[in-house]
């Protein structure tokens, strides 16, 4: 058993989130649980692209784009089932939902880094985690009540 799973509930967040249907507490189980989701899929694209590209000798561009296609399925299985518990909706529509969301998020979160990098002389990796930073909670939002209609 995973230490996410064993996170307590407490009736304060319950009571919370029955007054906020919408928005999840900062620290809810379920924002936890997508923070998570977050970090490890990271690795694990990380450690994808490494096997790809130093161990297979895979082409970077095609190494990137499996990647990211394994990421995305990953991602939106783990959201479904895990993080939103929403297995009553056509996957498929939801998938497609999912998919729309994910490269929606990708361009405003390029925009960003651009803007931050590059017109305001941000540094290259503090641009990427304020891009990020900022994205993330409006990703979590339009997943939690656009895709997964978690309410």
């Amino acid at each position: 058993m995973n230490l996410l799973n064993r996170l307590p509930i407490t009736q304060v967040q319950t009571n919370h989130e029955r007054k906020f249907g919408f928005v999840s507490t900062p620290f809810s189980t379920k924002f936890l649980r997508f923070v998570f989701l977050g970090g490890f899929t990271w690795s694990f694209a990380f450690s994808q692209m490494y096997l790809y590209t130093q161990i297979l000798s895979m082409a970077y561009g095609r190494a990137y784009a499996i990647t990211q296609v394994c990421i995305i399925f990953l991602n939106f299985i783990l959201a479904r089932h895990w993080i939103f518990y929403s297995i009553e909706e056509n996957p498929f529509t939801q998938g497609a939902k999912f998919v729309v969301a994910v490269f929606m998020f990708r361009f405003f979160d390029w925009c960003l880094f651009i803007l931050f990098n590059n017109y305001i002389g941000i540094r290259y990796y503090i641009a990427i985690f304020l891009a990020m930073s900022l994205v993330f909670p409006f990703k979590y939002l339009t997943y939690k009540i656009g895709v997964f209609s978690d309410r």
